[in-house]
């Protein structure tokens, strides 16, 4: 369940913000962008992270990134391709992407899960979250 309550002071601009508390797998859409995959996101003002799962032997396919992308490895381990470069993707470690990078992800034999977070946030990431949630409840 999310809770949300009064921030104790205004932004830079004046603006009185609300904190959230919010679970992962409660509280935020799934999506499912790829065969294998499930991605949870969460979105502020200016900042959005996003719980990325994927099951053994996905393969996420090629994009470019659109905002500032960090990616932190959680779970399991998995192959990043960075333009034409691959690293492995370990539990603790973390891959700092500008925008207009072009990437794609490889699961192995086991899951794994990361966190990406993005900034300003992915609007087309938000939508599909939306539409997703939209059809879940009967409207297209």
């Amino acid at each position: 369940m999310t809770n949300e309550t009064s921030f104790s002071h205004a932004d830079s601009q004046g603006v009185q913000s609300l904190w959230r508390h919010v679970r992962f797998e409660d509280d935020c859409p799934t999506l499912s962008r790829f065969a294998g995959e499930l991605v949870r996101p969460v979105v502020g003002r200016s900042i959005m992270i996003a719980q990325v799962h994927m099951d053994p032997f996905c393969i996420e396919e090629s994009a470019v990134t659109r905002a500032e992308t960090i990616i932190v490895g959680c779970d399991g381990t998995m192959q990043a391709l960075v333009e034409d470069d691959t690293v492995t993707l370990a539990p603790g470690e973390v891959l700092i992407l500008p925008a207009g990078t072009r990437y794609s992800f490889r699961s192995g034999a086991a899951p794994c899960t990361r966190l990406d977070v993005l900034s300003p946030p992915d609007v087309e990431i938000i939508e599909e979250g939306l539409h997703q949630e939209h059809a879940q409840h009967g409207f297209e």
